[in-house]
């Protein structure tokens, strides 16, 4: 899943997963969840910064290395960067599928203000379009919804700005490459419409 911070990337990967029965793999997650984060390394993450790409590259290899990844995978927040990309080229045996959600940064800015994400599962919700059943309540495992500390004005700003320096020259990497599905998935779309886009997509 390719796309701008706020695209979708997290709940279109659950959703897939849950569909094709294969594991959801969040970079952010992995790293969020890991005890064995320095302080530094959490402040960087905290305030939309990249990590170095041997560190992401070394813990996305253990996970693809696990018996759960045999069948396929996918991937979300990662590659990030070019030589994530290419390091992907020698740990997957297939050239990936890349599915591209196209946002426009306003429209990402406004979205970031509006997510909320559950402390103990990690399941995203959005205040209009994916609302909770329970205010402030995890839909899947009764947890507290938060606003994660990178979706602030000022860091998604930041973020904005790192995902067009490193991460959008993958659009044209992997669509020179021949494998990448753009999805447009600006304006007033619910997620499940760009589900749809998505499954018509892959399977045409």
């Amino acid at each position: 899943m390719l796309g701008a911070p706020g695209s979708g990337k997290g709940t279109q990967a659950y959703k897939l997963s849950q569909k094709y029965k294969i594991p959801h793999i969040s970079s952010g997650d992995l790293l969020r969840n890991n005890p064995n984060l320095t302080p530094e390394t959490k402040k960087i993450i905290d305030t939309g910064g990249i990590l170095s790409d041997e560190m992401i590259i070394e813990i996305v290899k253990n996970k693809l290395n696990e018996p759960s990844t045999k069948r396929g995978w996918i991937l979300d927040g990662f590659p990030r960067t070019l030589n994530q990309a290419k390091a992907l080229e020698e740990l997957s045996p297939k050239s990936p599928l890349v599915i591209y959600l196209q946002v426009d940064d306003d429209e990402i800015k406004k979205r970031l203000s509006l997510r909320r994400t559950c402390a103990d599962c990690g399941a995203i919700f959005h205040l209009i379009t994916h609302k909770p059943q329970e205010e402030g309540i995890c839909d899947l495992c009764g947890g507290k919804l938060i606003q994660r500390k990178d979706d602030s004005p000022q860091v998604v700003e930041h973020r904005l700005k790192v995902y067009q320096e490193y991460t959008s020259p993958l659009i044209n990497f992997y669509k020179t490459n021949g494998n990448l599905i753009t999805i447009d998935s600006r304006g007033d779309k619910t997620v499940d419409e760009i589900f749809n886009l998505i499954i018509a997509k892959i399977t045409h």
